[in-house]
């Protein structure tokens, strides 16, 4: 969202994050710090977390599990 790769209205930040929000809270579940799976429920608290300066080391290892995964993606359609 910050990145603007994902938004339901592109002429709107604050509706567009609410939407998002929204849309996360109504379809997906997330693992809390011990690694079980939840219902969001309260995703603007949640969302401040991890965008909080303490979950810097959480979204680095997110985002390198991410890259790994998307670059085999990659590999897979090259070799496909």
């Amino acid at each position: 969202m910050d990145e603007g790769l994902l938004f339901f209205d592109p002429s709107d930040v604050k509706k567009n994050r609410i939407s998002i929000q929204e849309f996360l809270s109504e379809n997906f579940t997330y693992r809390d710090n011990e690694g079980v799976q939840k219902k969001i429920t309260r995703i603007s608290r949640q969302f401040s977390e991890c965008k909080g300066y303490t979950y810097k080391e959480k979204q680095m290892k997110f985002l390198d599990d991410l890259i790994g995964i998307l670059m085999e993606r990659k590999r897979k359609l090259e070799n496909w």
